[in-house]
């Protein structure tokens, strides 16, 4: 652990080198603010009594890139200030910022993907009148080889790395673990002429240190090796076999198991195609199929997967955001330790002159992974399925209308979970929330905003979500 520390801490350090040794480094600074007035019926904090409020948030920014022809670095510092009119939450300053950095150390073979974000959210999981919130740092390295040796030959393999720290900002807050997480692949693939074979290794590592429970860390190794024989039916359709052997550790229960599966690849034309892999692992079937089909005015696709994951490893490079593009807080019901999730994501999209209509629909379960009859149970089940439209519309050059619906169903059941105290919970929710606003370009850095959003939740469990709003933005980026 001290050694991944120590590679997070020299992360500055390695960044400001290889864009010394770059050649025809540009550097761009585009500073920016954005003044938010949102009128809403209901400002006031989680299971409180919704009370009426004017919002104002102010939040300037700035962008900065700077890089060469093997190197780039992007970094991005925002300051949310929030104002409550009528007090009903006290005021807030919400900064957030990050670093990412990506360098082709040798042309053709490989090179560095490294990020350092840091942020401060409010809790989820104190909702007195103090502004509670989190500082959140997520630092991350991966040096990647990407290399084809002939046209049919390639080989890539990546080594990643990321750590999680939250600290509490104010008392009395529940502490949320820390979260370290290292992932490795490296496969070697020869396509089918007509018959090819791969080779390929993966590694999981992830652990969950926290407080109040026993044990106080929680970890979960994976390895697997897999080879692969395919063959080429036609130009279009590849099918193939898996063989391989995997090992699995969460705590004190280990595992390991004989991985048989199945692949097939089909691409009946240049704008359609289908990957899919079917095997048979530790905790049952498992899969992964992308569909994808493309054409002028209308594509359609849709992506299924049914894996071990860990929240660590799920939010190690990905920031959730909500539906007004501010980071989402922590999910108090995330597991400790690794789960079976399944998810379904599909989507339609129209395309006209002046106009897109966007239909998308998903299913997201995750729920514990117990390795043999006398583990525990680490954390929730929970599962959420989604119905959204959305409709776009040009209606001059500069101006432009958007609206969307979404219709969400979660739960979540903790019953003879082992989790946090403060993360337990049990219960539905159906939430709906509609969208609409007009957004004008008012000249080449100034951008204007009018809108209108409504929000009702309903089930066992009240979140206090039920609200409308109005809201006017406007935004200055140079």
């Amino acid at each position: 652990m001290a050694t991944m520390r120590r590679e997070f801490l020299a992360l500055p350090f390695l960044v400001l080198v290889l864009l010394h040794s770059a050649h025809g480094q540009q550097l761009v600074i585009k500073p920016g603010v954005d003044v938010t007035a949102t009128a809403t019926t209901n400002a006031s904090p989680i299971n409180q009594a919704p009370r009426k409020d004017l919002v104002i948030n102010v939040s300037p920014e700035l962008s900065v890139s700077y890089g060469g022809t093997r190197s780039r670095i992007d970094g991005r510092l925002k300051v949310d200030n929030l104002h409550y009119s009528r007090d009903s939450q006290l005021d807030r300053t919400l900064p957030s910022g990050e670093l990412i950095l990506h360098s082709d150390l040798v042309d053709q073979w490989g090179g560095l993907e490294a990020s350092v974000e840091t942020r401060q959210i409010a809790s989820p999981l104190d909702q007195s009148a103090i502004p509670n919130s989190y500082t959140t740092t997520k630092a991350l390295i991966s040096p990647f080889i990407e290399h084809d040796f002939d046209a049919n030959t390639k080989l890539k393999a990546q080594f990643e790395k990321s750590i999680i720290k939250s600290s509490e900002v104010t008392q009395k807050q529940a502490p949320v673990p820390d979260l370290h997480a290292s992932q490795y692949s490296a496969r070697l693939e020869r396509q089918p002429t007509p018959i090819g074979a791969s080779l390929e290794w993966t590694a999981k590592d992830s652990e969950a240190a926290t407080t109040g429970l026993l044990p106080s860390k929680y970890t979960y190794k994976e390895n697997a090796v897999r080879a692969g024989a395919t063959y080429a039916l036609n130009d279009q359709l590849h099918a193939g076999l898996i063989l391989g052997r995997e090992s699995i550790r969460q705590e004190a229960e280990q595992q390991s198991d004989t991985i048989r599966g199945i692949t097939l690849d089909w691409r009946p034309n240049e704008r359609a195609a289908l990957n899919s892999r079917i095997e048979r692992r530790f905790f049952g079937t498992g899969w992964k199929v992308d569909w994808n089909h493309r054409r002028l005015l209308f594509n359609w696709g849709f992506t299924s997967e049914r894996t071990a994951s860990t929240y660590a490893s799920s939010v190690g490079r990905a920031v959730p955001v909500t539906n007004d593009g501010q980071p989402a807080s922590l999910d108090p019901a995330f597991s400790l330790a690794a789960s079976l999730r399944q998810t379904f994501q599909g989507h339609m999209v129209f395309v006209g002159q002046r106009q897109s209509v966007t239909l998308a629909s998903g299913m997201d379960k995750v729920e514990p992974l117990p390795l043999g009859p006398n583990s525990l149970a680490i954390g929730a089940a929970t599962q959420q399925r989604y119905v959204e439209a959305l409709f776009n519309r040009r209606l001059t050059p500069l101006t432009s209308l958007n609206t969307s619906l979404r219709w969400t169903r979660s739960s979540v059941d903790s019953t003879g979970a082992l989790v946090q105290p403060t993360f337990a919970q049990t219960g539905q929710t159906r939430t709906i929330l509609w969208r609409g606003d007009i957004n004008t370009k008012l000249s080449q850095q100034a951008t204007a905003t009018f809108g209108l959003r409504h929000q009702n939740a309903t089930g066992s469990q009240q979140y206090g979500n039920d609200e409308s709003a109005m809201f006017v933005s406007l935004g200055y980026h140079y």
